[in-house]
């Protein structure tokens, strides 16, 4: 019997999707963590109660518990990042993990971040996390568009090391054709965004992390999963930025169990246990620009509490907050489950609960399990109700 369970944003991200894959890996002594959509932007926090503290960017947020970690098609590598990463992730964890990868990923450059800030700066517009993710699929679609040849990972780590070198310098040449025709050659800091872009150094160091990332991962389809019987899909981002929901403001990615159906459905079925537990904060949470129904001031939460992952930035902002509605909170929960195959389970995870309260009882019999949250640690979290 394969134990399953899918992690997703109810709100607009920050919801504690970390929290709720470092609970459920803590139910087992090892597993695998599936990141099933999105890319370095994520912000996933876990906390253990010895006081060590991550926030899970390229890995699955049951590393500190000795899970392993794959990456679907669906998610975007940003090989510097992940490199950063993993070097942090072996120090804190003094442990050894495997890491599988869909050898159709997609994978950021530095030119991909370097042209996402660089725009951010001028438009100053704070919808982005500065890690090129709408400029990496861009560039992808540009591309196909056009006829013109992309690698997958897998691709370009079978090229002879000239081709690879080759490769990314149209990558380069690109964005500078791109900066050009953005800056429309009527700034003189045009030269200097150039330079920035043209750097030897910031060659040379992707290159070499390009390749000490294809030697840490392992390039595999699905043939991971049906090795491990403890398996969390961890989505990014939360249904209110779905890309389908919100097209202007909203991140480049489905963000309910669209992708996740899709992974389970890649290798075949066999007897398993899937739950969808779906994260929502006891208020709502959204960054950068964008719809937030019911929007508050901070102190109309609570005027104490401090969030010590999501802080004031450049590129995204302040955290923003809203008033949460069970009704409402259950419309899109139902709306994005009706998609699910039958025979998923439908939970319910509330945190934040210290911060403010929230009424679950007009919505609870609507969820084979709802699991609170009083703290940010993985021990405190309590099923609410459970049917079985």
């Amino acid at each position: 019997m394969k134990n399953i369970k899918i992690i997703i944003g109810a709100s607009g991200g920050d919801e504690g999707k970390g929290l709720a894959t470092d609970y459920f890996a803590s139910k087992h002594d090892h597993g695998i963590v599936v990141m099933s959509n999105g890319g370095a932007q994520r912000g996933h926090t876990v906390e253990l109660p010895d006081g060590t503290r991550h926030v899970f960017q390229h890995f699955g947020s049951g590393t500190l518990r000795g899970w392993d970690t794959y990456f679907s098609s669906d998610f975007i590598l940003n090989p510097m990042q992940f490199c950063r990463e993993y070097d942090e992730l072996k120090k804190i964890t003094n442990k050894e993990f495997k890491i599988y990868c869909d050898p159709n990923c997609r994978w950021s450059t530095p030119w991909d971040m370097l042209f996402n800030q660089i725009d951010q700066r001028l438009e100053a517009k704070h919808n982005t996390c500065g890690m090129g993710i709408w400029n990496t699929i861009s560039r992808y679609k540009f591309c196909e568009y056009n006829n013109i040849e992309t690698y997958s990972l897998c691709q370009f780590f079978m090229l002879k090391p000239q081709e690879r070198l080759d490769y990314l310098r149209k990558i380069k040449e690109y964005y500078k054709k791109m900066l050009i025709m953005r800056m429309q050659m009527r700034d003189d800091r045009v030269s200097d965004l150039i330079s920035l872009i043209d750097n030897k150094e910031l060659m040379n160091h992707f290159y070499i992390d390009m390749m000490r990332m294809n030697q840490i991962i392992g390039l595999d389809y699905t043939m991971p999963l049906y090795l491990y019987d403890n398996i969390i899909i961890e989505n990014g981002q939360g249904l209110l930025i779905d890309s389908q929901t919100d097209i202007s403001f909203g991140t480049p990615t489905r963000t309910g169990i669209e992708i996740p159906l899709k992974i389970l459905d890649r290798f075949p079925r066999c007897e398993r246990d899937v739950e969808v537990v779906y994260m929502t904060r006891s208020y709502a949470t959204r960054h950068g620009f964008g719809l937030l129904k019911d929007e508050v001031n901070l102190d109309q939460i609570n005027n104490w509490m401090f969030d010590e992952t999501n802080q004031f930035n450049e590129f995204q902002g302040g955290l923003r907050y809203g008033l949460l509605y069970p009704h409402a909170l259950l419309r899109r929960i139902d709306d994005d489950f009706s998609k699910a195959n039958p025979g998923i389970k439908k939970s319910l995870m509330v945190t934040h609960l210290n911060e403010k309260s929230f009424d679950i009882s007009s919505i609870k019999d609507s969820f084979n399990r709802v699991y609170v949250s009083d703290t940010k640690y993985a021990r405190d979290v309590t099923v609410y109700k459970d049917e079985e």
